[in-house]
């Protein structure tokens, strides 16, 4: 079997991932297989951002 590497994603894109998890209506699990994500990745990056001790909640 090939070794296939970590994929590595961008603040800009983590911040847009959860913005759209709050904004747009579906599920999750919809919105992760659009984004060719991980749902648990998806709500990993839920619980980090939208935590009330973190400051980057404003930039959404």
């Amino acid at each position: 079997m090939q070794y296939k590497p970590n994929k590595r994603y961008t603040e800009a894109f983590r911040l847009e991932a959860v913005r759209r998890s709050i904004e747009t209506p579906g599920t999750l699990a919809q919105l992760a297989v659009d984004l060719d994500i991980n749902i648990g990745l998806l709500h990993r990056w839920r619980r980090i951002y939208l935590s009330d001790n973190n400051m980057l909640v404003a930039s959404l």
